[in-house]
């Protein structure tokens, strides 16, 4: 005779219950992110920053050396303008 039971294996499993995310984990999380920023982003933003120059017509060069756009002239009058 043949039984109506069916076996442990074959039954579906049972629904898990969802339970609420706990509000104290996602500002764990979000503070958390923040000082990762902080910590990691800051940093390497400022060491990939370029380099600024004391005035607007000064650049530094790869050698170290300063160049300095003291004037620009153009036009038959080869004087400078300031």
């Amino acid at each position: 005779m043949k039984s109506d039971a069916t076996s442990v294996l074959e039954q579906p499993p049972a629904p898990r219950e969802k339970r609420p995310l706990n509000p104290w984990l996602l500002v764990f999380i979000t503070i958390g992110m923040f000082l990762t920023l902080v910590i990691i982003g800051l940093p390497l933003l400022a060491l990939l920053a370029p380099k600024q120059s004391l005035r607007d017509n000064e650049f530094l060069m790869p050698d170290g050396k300063v160049l300095r756009i003291e004037a620009v002239t153009w036009g038959p009058n080869r004087t400078p303008s300031r």
